[in-house]
């Protein structure tokens, strides 16, 4: 598994995803309503392979994106 904390500036709808290396989506780890501040979920990814993935953030137009290592 793996810890992700992220910051809101604003209150809004955002989409928490992780990619692999071809950009294709593996998993959706929240989708929903979120109020500014500090946030924190985990990522349960025991079914995915050791790798190196993208952790995507959006809220509305902005998008972070953050790389991961996922070792087993």
């Amino acid at each position: 598994s793996l810890k992700i904390e992220f910051s809101l500036s604003n209150d809004g709808f955002v989409e928490l995803s992780a990619f692999n290396l071809k950009g294709q989506e593996v998993d959706r780890i929240f989708t929903g309503f979120q109020s500014k501040g500090l946030h924190n979920y985990t990522w349960e990814a025991s079914d995915l392979p050791t790798g190196i993935y993208y952790i995507k953030l959006r809220q509305g137009k902005n998008l972070q994106t953050t790389k991961a290592i996922l070792m087993k």
